[in-house]
């Protein structure tokens, strides 16, 4: 008698455990979904926010649709058919990201679409938030002559 009631709590103390451990696999999913389409939203408004600013900078208007599309879980591109200055470009990233609070590094290229090829990229760190925004030296190049979009 006594070793049936010992199978009977080890075989409950089994369930239990199991039943704890697929909750929490459940919660952590459902974490990782809700923070991943988090991401995905706040980076989407700030990079039309960027496009919107570069298109008011250059006095130009942005494609009516497919304005940003999201090609993989961490690469985003971004339509903007006219010229980009890297300096400018750069600037309003950092400022979009940093205003959202979105504090994870990043690296963004700018296309030439006629010959399909990167004209300028660079890496920024957002997680050393306390300091101040860079100022636009003009070292960055930019290109007059070709039809760009950007990458991030």
């Amino acid at each position: 008698m006594r070793n049936t009631n010992i199978r009977w709590v080890i075989l409950l103390g089994a369930v239990t455990i199991l039943s704890i451990i697929a909750m929490q696999t459940y919660w952590l999913t459902q974490r990782w979904t809700h923070e991943s389409k988090s991401f995905d939203q706040t980076t989407k408004i700030a990079l039309l926010s960027v496009a919107h600013k570069m298109a008011v900078l250059n006095k130009s208007t942005l494609p009516s649709k497919d304005i940003i599309k999201r090609m993989t879980p961490n690469y985003y591109i971004v339509n903007f058919s006219d010229t980009i200055d890297a300096n400018i470009l750069e600037y309003y990233l950092l400022e979009e990201f940093s205003s959202l609070k979105t504090y994870t590094d990043f690296e963004y290229g700018i296309y030439n679409c006629t010959t399909d090829e990167m004209v300028y990229g660079n890496h920024c760190n957002l997680i050393e938030s306390g300091k101040p925004m860079k100022k636009l030296d003009g070292s960055l190049p930019k290109y007059d002559e070709f039809l760009y979009y950007f990458g991030v």
